[in-house]
This record gives structure tokens, sequence and C-alpha cells, in this order.
């Protein structure tokens, strides 16, 4: 085998030896706090109503926490480890709510990351069962989010569920955090990699004393 070829071959391996893949995360404390609001370029807050319509309501300092699962790396938000907040419809016909924009905001303690803002639309919605409700659709319905902690870093998807609610009623806004991680597998690819070039490095060697001879 040639040098040149040797030294490709060498680049290759390197490369190959460092890619980084992703991976469920183990298990990861996620804690956040939920703010809303309703109507254009408003700013969100733990409370926000718009006269006896609609009102949005969360705790002060954290809305959702828990750790996510070993398994699938994932920590639902419900009612056992909190919400993004709940929402009231106050009037008996909310016809005047369709197409108001809705922003939520989520601002994560643990683990660090950028705050994460849902922009949607508040929408009419008539069923069997939620008669002259409405439905609060967020689209998209899920963004991914680097962060950081104490373990390392990767990337979460937050998955924020669309909420019909029962005119005159409430709803809690709920959702998934999934939580991956990118982490570099290099003691596989630098072994597979050293036999590999230990033999490149035999064959040649054998060729040059056969060509010698």
């Amino acid at each position: 085998m040639s040098l040149h070829r040797l030294a490709v071959c060498v680049i290759l391996m390197l490369g190959v030896m460092f890619v980084p893949v992703r991976s469920d995360a183990g298990p990861l404390l996620i804690t956040g706090d939920a703010e809303a609001c309703f109507g254009i370029a408003c700013t969100p807050g733990d409370t926000f109503s718009m006269g006896s319509l609609i009102s949005y309501t969360s705790s002060v300092t954290a809305d959702f926490s828990g750790y996510t699962d070993p398994e699938d790396g994932g920590l639902a938000v419900n009612f056992g480890t909190g919400d993004f907040g709940s929402i009231w419809v106050g009037s008996s016909s909310p016809s005047t709510l369709v197409n108001m924009p809705f922003t939520l905001l989520l601002t994560f303690l643990a683990p660090t990351v950028s705050d994460a803002r849902f922009a949607a639309q508040v929408t009419g919605k008539i069923s069997t069962t939620q008669s002259n409700g409405i439905l609060l659709n967020f689209d998209p319905n899920q963004i991914q989010l680097p962060y950081s902690s104490a373990t390392g870093s990767g990337l979460l998807d937050i998955t924020v569920f669309d909420t019909a609610i029962p005119s005159t009623g409430m709803g809690k806004i709920t959702g998934y955090i999934q939580a991956t991680t990118a982490v570099p597998e290099p003691a596989t690819s630098l072994l597979f990699g050293t036999g590999v070039l230990g033999l490149l490095g035999f064959r040649s060697r054998k060729r040059l004393r056969r060509d010698k001879q």
C-alpha cells in the first residue's frame, strides 16, 4: 500500500473516532417556570387576564419539576410533575377569542437552557363534550433547545400538547420533555482504528520486504 493511501486511511479513521452520536440521557432533573399572555406583542406573566373572557394562571416560582425516565429520557409534564399553567374561560360563548394569539414562555431553572417561546392561536372548538369550548392550538408543538448540566450537555425536545377548554371552565396546559445527549465514543472507535492501522502497517512492511527480495 502506498504512503498516500495509508495517509488517507489514517485521516478517515481519526474522523470516525470522534464522531458524536445521540443517545438517551440518564436521569436528569428538569424544573422550570411557565408564564403566558394573550394578544399581539404581549408580555408573559404568572397571571394574565382579558377581563372576564379568559385568564391564565401559573405558579410564581416553579411550575414543573421532576427527573427524566432512565429508560426513555422523558418527563411527562402532567398532574404528577406540574404543568405549564392553567387557562380559565369565563365566557359562555367565547367566539371573540377565535384567532387570538397566545404566547407561552418557559424558563428552565435546571438544566440551564435558553428561554423557550411558543406562539399559538386560540380557535373556537365545539364538540359533543365541550360545547362552545376553545382549542388552544400550538404550532409548532415541539421545539428543541441545547442544555448544559453538571453531568454533561445535550438537547431538550420540548412538546406542548394542544389543550381543549370548555366554556366557563378550566384546562391545564401539559406536555412532554425528552432529554438527549451528544456523546463521543472514542474507546470503541480507537480500538477499531488501531487494529485497522496495525493491519495496514503489517501489510505495508510485508510488501516492502517482498519487493526487496
